[in-house]
């Protein structure tokens, strides 16, 4: 009877091992359930043999170690692992620190090192549908050109804005269907590094002057630079190729958002400016400014703080941070 139990359990186990994923708990409870009878079976059969002074055959250790249950079924009750197709032992995993520079190390999480084949999504996945492209008429200018730079300065230098063209075509994969785009080429990415890293303040930063008549800022233009228009995103072509298009920025005001939901955002505005710098006045309760909530910090950006009790570096937000 002993051998035909063992031969039984076996079998259980083997089943265990190729149970259906999908329906886990209810086919486990099952096969459980009948491991617990045979269980129970053998033992009042090693007792019955042992009343009578029988010997019980002795099993090799090779085979109690081929006949145990394989860790990831009896560890913690755990019915075994949810992804038994990745092979991915943790005894024999090295330590992260390595998975993350050496390819060779298998890693216990984040991106793979190789072996994923990187898929370009299909174009027309980011595309407006026709009702919800801009209006807005073509700008006059076809090219926008930088300014004259001015001289090197005498340690790094200035930055340099390409010439960027307005498109001939409507491009439905912004919402304006206008863009101005300038080339882009992966050959010059070191140079383009090397610059930023040496880079210096240009001259004419500045606004030169207040106008009282327009309640704005007037500003002499940038050497080497081009003036963003409002409402047309500006876009790199990577290595002069249309269809890998990397946006750099598009400025708005109130008016070029008229030609999208601009009403329900000229009605969002006064609030957002009230939420932002708050309210004092005497016959409403007071709103404070974003600036005096609870919990925010002074930086090194903000006005009248003692540096001392600063940390450094701390200084990428103007009003506050969540240090």
């Amino acid at each position: 009877m002993a051998a035909t139990v063992v031969a039984q359990l076996e079998s259980l186990l083997q089943k265990l091992q190729a149970i259906d994923l999908q329906n886990l708990d209810a086919e486990l409870q099952k096969q459980l359930s009948d491991l617990s009878v045979l269980a129970a079976a053998t033992e009042s059969h090693i007792d019955s043999c042992r009343a009578e002074g029988q010997n019980l055959p002795q099993v090799p250790p090779a085979e109690i170690e081929a006949r145990s249950v394989p860790s990831s079924l009896e560890a913690n009750g755990s019915p075994g692992p949810k992804f038994p197709w990745v092979d991915i032992n943790p005894s024999e995993m090295k330590s992260s620190e390595s998975a993350l520079t050496n390819p060779d190390v298998p890693r216990e999480f984040g991106m793979p090192f190789k072996g994923v084949l990187p898929l370009e999504p299909p174009l027309n996945l980011f595309v407006w549908p026709p009702e919800s492209i801009s209006e807005q008429e073509k700008p006059a200018l076809e090219r926008l050109t930088p300014a004259p730079a001015a001289p090197r300065p005498e340690f790094g230098c200035y930055p340099q804005a390409s010439e960027y063209i307005l498109n001939s075509e409507p491009d439905h994969s912004y919402r304006a269907g206008l863009t101005y785009a300038a080339p882009f080429n992966t050959e010059d990415m070191e140079i383009a590094s090397q610059q930023m890293l040496n880079i210096q303040m240009p001259p004419n930063i500045q606004p030169a002057r207040f106008d009282f008549t327009t309640q704005s800022f007037v500003c002499d233009p940038i050497p080497g630079k081009v003036k963003i228009p409002i409402g047309i995103p500006m876009v790199h072509h990577i290595n002069g190729d249309p269809n890998r298009a990397v946006t750099i920025v598009c400025a708005h005001n109130l008016d070029s958002l008229m030609h999208y939901e601009g009403p329900k955002v000229k009605e969002l505005i006064p609030w957002l400016m009230t939420l932002t710098w708050g309210v004092a006045t005497d016959t409403s309760p007071r709103i404070p400014g974003i600036f005096e909530l609870p919990g925010l910090q002074r930086n090194i950006r903000s006005k009248d703080v003692d540096l001392t009790k600063i940390a450094t570096g701390n200084g990428s937000f103007n009003l506050a941070d969540y240090n």
